[in-house]
């Protein structure tokens, strides 16, 4: 009896779509920019959406979604993200109380980590060394 309530309670964990990670819907269709601070109203998160909302044809092009983990909510391009700002910040290994800005990429791996406000540039230049980066601007090209 106890092993089949264990199976039947491990099957329902594994199938319990909050306990997946919310990252995983992004894999190979995005590359996140997850900016982590402890209130949406940190001059530092404004700074650096704004940064990047001037480049908003650049971000399409290389398919980037910008995540905001502030307070107690977790936005992904100014629409609600279903995550918690403690489950991502045990994913993503980011302290509370501190700014920071992720890069990660298409597989879902963090390429960039800072503490500071970013340019977008520094971002677009790293992604467009990446191979898979690469081999897209060459199917765009042919």
């Amino acid at each position: 009896m106890l092993r089949i309530l264990t199976a039947a309670l491990a099957m329902t964990l594994t199938a319990s779509p909050a306990l997946a990670d919310p990252l995983d819907e992004l894999r190979w269709h995005s590359r996140p920019v997850v900016i982590f601070a402890d209130s949406a109203n940190d001059p530092r998160v404004e700074e650096q959406t704004a940064l990047l909302n001037a480049q908003s044809a650049a971000l399409a092009e290389r398919a980037m979604t910008v995540i905001i983990v502030a307070g107690d909510r977790v936005t992904r391009d100014g629409a609600p993200f279903p995550a918690t700002p403690d489950s991502l910040r045990a994913r993503l290994r980011v302290e509370g109380g501190t700014f920071t800005v992720l890069l990660l990429g298409k597989d879902g791996g963090i390429k960039r980590r800072e503490t500071t406000v970013t340019a977008p540039e520094v971002l677009f230049q790293q992604i467009d060394a990446m191979p898979m980066r690469q081999q897209e601007m060459r199917r765009q090209i042919n």
